[in-house]
């Protein structure tokens, strides 16, 4: 096994399930933890900036999940069919795939930035105070 070397390696095969539920479990939940602290801490703060911070992060957080879900969905995917390839043993079909995924991805990022443009100008003009005539 090529992994052995490396402490939290898991054959997913032979290893037992708690232990592999704990090294994936771990990690998973650090994450999701700092993650919502980040938030906690980002939306206390903006709140001691003015409602309008506050409302500008509720705002954004739509597109923001939205981007998200599509980053998650094209990495899952490609493990997917990446997975099914290592599987079969077609390791030159499953470096093409892992190619074709990165650069799907940097095309996605892209379109991300692309747009996060032109919706940041949008917003802008959408929160821009009125003058009162």
């Amino acid at each position: 096994n090529v992994f052995h070397h490396y402490p939290l390696a898991m054959d997913l095969g032979k290893d037992p399930i708690p232990e592999l539920i704990r090294k994936l479990a771990i990690p998973a939940s650090l994450g999701f933890f700092f993650n919502t602290m980040f938030n906690v801490v980002d939306t206390f703060y903006a709140g001691q900036l003015s409602t309008l911070a506050l409302a500008a992060l509720s705002f954004s957080m739509t597109p923001f999940l939205g981007f998200l879900a599509l980053g998650i969905g094209l990495g899952q995917a490609s493990n997917a069919l990446i997975g099914n390839e290592q599987g079969a043993g077609n390791r030159k079909q499953a470096s093409h795939l892992a190619g074709q995924a990165a650069s799907l991805g940097m095309i996605a990022d892209s379109l991300v930035l692309l747009q996060d443009g032109t919706c940041w100008t949008r917003f802008t003009v959408l929160w821009e105070p009125k003058e009162n005539s």
